[in-house]
């Protein structure tokens, strides 16, 4: 099948009609690079997930699918940030090298109000450790709750509200959606406005002051948390424990929730914390390393006043690279140096 060239600027449908479009053709060679008989490495990590591919929409992201293009045809995708110029030699005099966003990920499309597939999320899944990875920070994952949406779970990511669905405990009325990054991004909020009926929010280990602050903005009803078990994430517990688990946790009394205080650290997973400073909120991801030369930590870091995101990884034992680091970041953001160093 010939695949056509889709100009951003020029397209009839506008800018954000031609992304549009560019994710769902690249989505559609994804899910089917998913099914072919060499993902394998794909198929068997969704398995241990959880995950039946077959009911789902996912795919598999090779990283193969600009090679043997020209220029022309990979302009799109560096302007919207699939693929990423670096430095040196292409294979070709006239072709630059590119690296791939989320390359050997399995993918997850997110959607906008309209329903149109604006972002792509990539699960990592054969790194040494993992990671998620979203194309820019707009969408909803699974989708926009239906109007007589009456409770609403809110999960920390992807994973984790993809085991919420797979697991089939959820009532007719009951919706759930993910954050990104530990936020509420502005698609998830204008979601969230949308549902008239909705008579609580229940917060499944990732209720922080950041996200009570957001939902109070939108919603006078019930906000409720449930805490998991520490160092379980709700995709461990579905993978290993399946949808009984998932049940069981639903099904816990929960309460209000107390407000954590400003400047305390929220542990949410094994892998994931919070923090929230005067200036600035984080969210860190990583494992705490037992190696006592290099201890990296990846972090998204959000200033409150422009709500502008940065993103890095630190060796949190090189007080060097971190100061280093620290110091370009304030100088582009405006903010104290000393006390983003303290925090």
């Amino acid at each position: 099948m010939e695949e056509k060239q889709i100009n951003i600027k020029n397209n009839k449908n506008g800018k954000q009609g031609a992304e549009t479009m560019i994710l769902e053709n690249l989505f559609t060679t994804f899910r089917i690079g998913l099914l072919t008989a060499r993902t394998g490495e794909a198929r068997e990590c969704l398995t241990n997930l959880g995950f039946n591919y077959n009911q789902m929409e996912i795919g598999f992201n090779s990283g193969q699918f600009h090679h043997g293009k020209d220029e022309a045809f990979k302009q799109p995708y560096l302007e919207m940030g699939l693929l990423i110029e670096t430095e040196g030699k292409g294979n070709a005099p006239d072709r630059k090298p590119c690296k791939i966003f989320a390359k050997n990920s399995i993918v997850f499309p997110l959607r906008n109000i309209k329903g149109d597939m604006v972002n792509i999320y990539g699960y990592r899944f054969n790194l040494k450790e993992p990671v998620g990875e979203y194309l820019n920070d707009t969408g909803v994952y699974p989708q926009i709750p239906h109007e007589q949406t009456t409770k609403l779970y809110i999960c920390f990511d992807v994973l984790s509200t993809a085991s919420l669905v797979n697991s089939k405990v959820m009532e007719n009325r009951d919706a759930c959606l993910s954050l990104l990054d530990g936020k509420l991004n502005s698609d998830t909020i204008k979601a969230i406005k949308g549902l008239g009926s909705l008579e609580e929010i229940i917060c499944i280990g990732c209720y922080t002051k950041v996200i009570a602050e957001q939902l109070n903005k939108v919603f006078s009803g019930s906000i409720l948390n449930i805490n998991l078990t520490e160092g379980y994430s709700l995709n461990r517990l579905y993978s290993e424990y399946g949808s009984n688990a998932i049940s069981q946790i639903l099904e816990q009394d929960v309460k209000e929730v107390d407000e954590p205080s400003l400047n305390e650290l929220v542990v949410v997973s094994e892998t994931e914390f919070e923090y929230k400073g005067d200036e600035l909120s984080y969210v860190i991801t990583g494992l705490v390393s037992s190696n006592p030369t290099h201890f990296e930590m990846q972090f998204c870091i959000t200033e409150l006043k422009t709500d502008k995101r940065v993103r890095l990884g630190l060796n949190l034992l090189d007080s060097q690279q971190v100061k280093e680091e620290l110091y370009v970041l304030t100088d582009d953001m405006d903010i104290n140096f000393s006390n983003l160093l303290l925090e």
